[in-house]
């Protein structure tokens, strides 16, 4: 399945859609902050970002 990562702040938030990204077959990545969530998406070249406003 795809790579995703999710950009959150809210760390419990971030868990939730992590633990159902995985049940449905995805690797979910994690990143708590917009400069994390760069170095992530540079480096692992995930195939969707989830991006909190």
């Amino acid at each position: 399945m795809a790579t995703i990562l999710i950009a959150e702040d809210d760390h419990a938030i971030s868990d939730l859609v992590a633990y159902n990204l995985e049940r449905a077959g995805h690797t979910p990545l994690a990143a708590y902050d917009g400069l994390t969530a760069l170095e992530v998406a540079r480096r692992d070249k995930p195939e969707l970002i989830l991006l909190d406003q």
